[in-house]
C-alpha cells in the first residue's frame, strides 16, 4: 500500500490534469459562436412561420371556394324548393305526434331504390314519401343518390311546411 507522502504528488498531477480538461472543456464551449446557434434557431422559426402563411393563404383559398360552391349549393336548393312547392297537394298531411309511430326500416328496405311512377315527381316529393315510409335520412340519400345535406334540408323544410300548414288549420277551426 501507498504511504500518504508518495499520494500527494500524485494527487497534485491529477488534480492539474483535471483543471486541463476543464479548460479544454471551457475553450471549446467558447470557441463556438452563439450568434451562429441563434442564426439556426432564427432560420427554423422563418421557415416555420412561412409554412404557416403558406398554409393559411390556402386555407382562405379553399373557404372561398367552398363559400361559392355553398353560395351555388343554396341556389340549387332555392330551386328545388320552387319547383316542388307546386306538389304540396300530393303529400299526406304529417300525423300528429300520438300516431307517429317506430321507423320501419322493412318497409324501407323492400321498396325498390327507382320507382318508375316516380319518376316525374319532384324531389321534394320524393324524399317526403320516403321520409314518412320510415326511412332514414342516410337511406334517402343513398336511394335518390342525394347529398345527405340536401336532404337534411329538404326533410326540415317539409316538416317546417307541415307544421305550418296544421297550424294554420288549427287556426281556422277555433
Amino acid at each position: 500500500m501507498m504511504s500518504v507522502e508518495e499520494i500527494l504528488p500524485l494527487a497534485g498531477i491529477a488534480v492539474d490534469v483535471f483543471l486541463i480538461g476543464l479548460l479544454g472543456a471551457l475553450l471549446h464551449r467558447l470557441s463556438r459562436d452563439p450568434t451562429k446557434v441563434w442564426a439556426e434557431r432564427e432560420r427554423r422559426v422563418a421557415e416555420i412561420h412561412d409554412s404557416l402563411r403558406l398554409l393559411v393563404s390556402q386555407a382562405d383559398g379553399q373557404a372561398r371556394v367552398l363559400d361559392a360552391q355553398l353560395g351555388a349549393h343554396t341556389e340549387r336548393l332555392r330551386d328545388l324548393m320552387r319547383k316542388g312547392s307546386v306538389d304540396h297537394a300530393a303529400i299526406p298531411p304529417t300525423p300528429t305526434p300520438a300516431t307517429v309511430r317506430e321507423p320501419q326500416p322493412e318497409a324501407c328496405a323492400m321498396r325498390p331504390a327507382a320507382e318508375p311512377e316516380r319518376a316525374n315527381v319532384s324531389l321534394r316529393v320524393q324524399v317526403a314519401g320516403l321520409a314518412r315510409s320510415g326511412c332514414d335520412v342516410e337511406e334517402i340519400s343513398r336511394r335518390l343518390d342525394v347529398p345527405l345535406a340536401d336532404v337534411r334540408v329538404l326533410v326540415a323544410l317539409e316538416q317546417s311546411a307541415r307544421a305550418r300548414g296544421h297550424a294554420a288549420r288549427a287556426g281556422g277551426q277555433e
